[in-house]
């Protein structure tokens, strides 16, 4: 994590003022760093030699905030970058490209598509993707108004942003933390400052809806010790808008992870408490009363990549923001037994790597995307269903980088990923969807998202995409907005009736009606609460349905698949497209 020093504050160096979706704003002194950047082709070819600038891959100037290089928890400054992905431009040349010598044998000089009012003008002379085939993106009228270091959708639809002091030095000094709530349909913005330095904590949404934030910085680093994690809990009441004091951990937490139980209660793992070292307790939050429950002690780096699984066991899938992975496993909530995970591969490379329950979590797959340091394009897949879960190999992404952004599908299973980079100041321009052993294209986002960025499934089945935080003074304050394929291809269904609570194991019925069409399966979808790529309660799953007139008769998984609290219930059509989502609390 680095911070802003002296003259680097923020000031007018917020990217939500200036050039977006060509890299970062400003070259630093090219040739003194430019040996740092070999820009590569295409994958097994050699590095091209050093040379000046190239769009999309922009390195940040002198004498930044970065002083501690690659041990650093945001990861490097810099990284090779892969050149058909080094700008939006030749990402969807590469794209259109790859697609077209997949259906004709060779690639074509036009373009797959016109595109729809949805998707955003190209340049002269600019490829244009199909957005039925590969989706579109779309950049916000509105910037960001805070730093958006951790983002959480909310049951009202809006997302709770928390900066606290946005990695920043002065602000913190100054007592000025920062958090808002943001409406994406219409950038409406409310402040809901928090009382106090919320930056790195860790949170989680309630059973009621409200958001658990716990721990966050103490102290940034001086010259002669590191940061220091906060021990206090807030809960954001959403209903009143307003900051809850609970009572504190027994020790600090920076980057600490937190994970929903079936019962509704949270566990909190990991971080560097309030004397700079690894906090190693595990204290479980109970939801009814408030009270911090020491529970079996687990040693975990900093942000680790954590899951509830249906077997009641919490899985370390090796990813985290900093430090040595350890040993993946499975941790025994009642004993603090931890059940070995081997065969995740390259573990030395899984920070700053996403971690999704993928597709439906009834499936119990676990995919890891990506990672650093170096780079990869790698993924790895634990399916935790065998009594000794094992980690094998899964498909490539088509660029290595981390800082993925990873969201599931509210269709059929698959996992959006996308932004990146190889190092803070070198961003990646890709996205893909992947499903089973598939990874397809998808147009590449335009603004750069690195290190502090955040991806949101919104209600209406679009991603969010905010944030981003490089190695000098800037903050990517731009928002964009992907619409994937099934939102351009005509008509969706719309939920007519719906439970507004479901219970497991009980049986409800949704009527909805699709133009041309018929609803056939539903899916409950967790909403997302994110940092650092780190999402430990993100989940989706199809519910039991048949089909009856007028809708589907659908039953609520147990409590291990759809863990207390509120989910978006979508409804799909026989054309793969989803409805705008409802609001159920199940529980």
């Amino acid at each position: 994590m680095q911070h802003e020093r002296g003259q680097h504050e923020r000031g007018q160096h917020e990217r939500g003022q200036h050039e977006h979706g060509r890299g970062w704003a400003r070259w630093g002194a090219a040739a003194g760093l430019s040996a740092l950047l070999a820009l590569t082709g295409a994958p097994g070819s050699e590095a091209a030699p050093p040379q000046g600038p190239t769009p999309g891959a922009v390195l940040r100037g002198e004498g930044s905030r970065d002083r501690l290089g690659e041990a650093e928890e945001g990861g490097p400054r810099v990284g090779a970058v892969d050149r058909r992905y080094s700008t939006p431009a030749a990402a969807r040349r590469t794209v259109h490209d790859e697609h077209a010598r997949h259906r004709h044998g060779s690639p074509d000089a036009g373009t797959s598509g016109t595109g729809t009012a949805d998707a955003a003008t190209p340049a002269a002379g600019e490829v244009v993707l199909d957005p039925a085939v590969f989706g579109s993106w779309r950049r916000t009228s509105y910037p960001l108004p805070v730093r958006a270091i951790h983002a959480t959708l909310l049951r009202t639809g809006k997302v709770l942003l928390i900066a606290g002091s946005g990695n920043q030095s002065s602000v913190f000094e100054a007592g000025t933390f920062r958090a808002g709530l943001l409406d994406p349909s219409t950038g409406a913005y409310q402040p809901v400052d928090p009382p106090h330095d919320m930056f790195c904590a860790g949170h989680a949404q309630l059973p009621n809806g409200n958001v658990l934030v716990v721990g966050g910085t103490r102290a940034y680093p001086s010259s002669t010790a590191g940061w220091k994690g906060s021990a206090k809990v807030y809960e954001f009441d959403v209903a009143t808008a307003r900051w809850i004091a609970r009572p504190s951990m027994a020790h600090g937490r920076w980057y600490p992870s937190s994970v929903q139980a079936p019962s509704g209660h949270v566990w909190n793992f990991a971080g560097t408490d309030e004397a700079g070292r690894r906090n190693t307790r595990v204290e479980r939050y109970t939801t009814t009363t408030g009270a911090l429950v020491a529970k079996p002690s687990w040693s975990l780096p900093q942000y680790p990549g954590l899951l509830w699984t249906a077997k009641d066991r919490v899985l370390y899938a090796g990813t985290r923001s900093s430090g040595a992975s350890g040993q993946p496993g499975l941790y025994h909530p009642g004993t603090g037994a931890v059940q070995a995970v081997t065969g995740i591969t390259q573990l030395s490379q899984r920070r700053a790597a996403a971690t999704v329950l993928a597709g439906d979590a009834t499936t119990q797959r676990v995919l890891v995307l990506g990672g650093g340091w170096p780079a990869t394009s790698s993924t790895s897949v634990v399916d935790l269903r065998p009594a000794t879960p094992v980690g094998v190999a899964g498909p490539a992404l088509a660029t290595a980088k981390a800082y993925v952004g990873a969201v599931n599908l509210p269709t059929d299973g698959s996992v959006f990923q996308t932004g990146g980079g190889t190092g803070r100041d070198t961003p990646v321009f890709e996205s893909s969807v992947v499903r089973g052993s598939t990874v397809s294209s998808m147009a590449p986002n335009t603004v750069p998202r690195t290190y502090h960025s955040s991806t949101l499934l919104l209600p209406d089945g679009r991603v969010l995409t905010l944030g981003g935080d490089d190695a000098g003074e800037g903050f990517e304050m731009q928002v964009e907005v992907f619409s994937p394929p099934y939102l351009h291809r005509g008509s969706r269904p719309i939920v007519t009736a719906a439970p507004s609570r479901m219970v497991p194991g009980t049986a409800y019925t949704v009527t909805a009606t699709a133009a041309g069409s018929t609803p056939v399966s539903a899916w409950l979808v967790r909403p997302s609460s994110t940092t650092h790529a780190v999402d430990p309660n993100q989940r989706a799953v199809r519910l039991p349905a048949t089909r009856i007139a007028g809708g589907l008769r659908v039953t609520t998984p147990s409590r291990f698949l759809t863990p207390p609290g509120y989910h978006m219930l979508f409804v799909n059509d026989s054309l793969g497209r989803p409805s705008v989502a409802r609001w159920v609390r199940v529980g």
